[in-house]
């Protein structure tokens, strides 16, 4: 996601969180060990002793996503965030996987044996 500040309206440049260097580094972090449990999972898939572990994993990648989501919302607003931003059909496709994550928790929540694998998803959000 490499907008910068210049791409911003000049109402909204001011310090943005989301276009921060930490934050940025957080969520380059948060992608490499999404994709290193994403791994693991499908190596260990077999092993249904693991399955508690993974599931409160995907849980909290789930709300980390969830929050740079609504940070970057936040920064941007919500028309130049999907309509205008240069990264507008990236930001639309990354909304959809972190919502539909978002959902597939929600409901595994009151129905276990309704969840998802969540191979697909979890493959999606790390070809973010």
């Amino acid at each position: 996601h490499a907008c910068s500040t210049t791409s911003v309206p000049v109402h909204r440049q001011k310090a943005l969180l989301s276009e921060s260097e930490k934050f940025r580094t957080a969520v380059s972090g948060a992608i490499i060990l999404n994709t290193i449990l994403v791994a693991t999972e499908a190596s260990l898939i077999q092993h249904t002793e693991y399955k508690g572990t993974f599931r409160v994993l995907d849980m909290i990648f789930t709300l980390f996503y969830s929050m740079e989501l609504f940070f970057r919302i936040r920064d941007h607003g919500l028309r130049y965030f999907f309509l205008q931003h240069e990264d507008k059909h990236w930001n639309a496709f990354d909304a959809v996987i972190t919502m539909a994550c978002v959902a597939d928790t929600f409901v595994s929540s009151f129905c276990p044996e309704c969840r998802s694998s969540g191979t697909a998803l979890s493959t999606a959000r790390v070809l973010r």
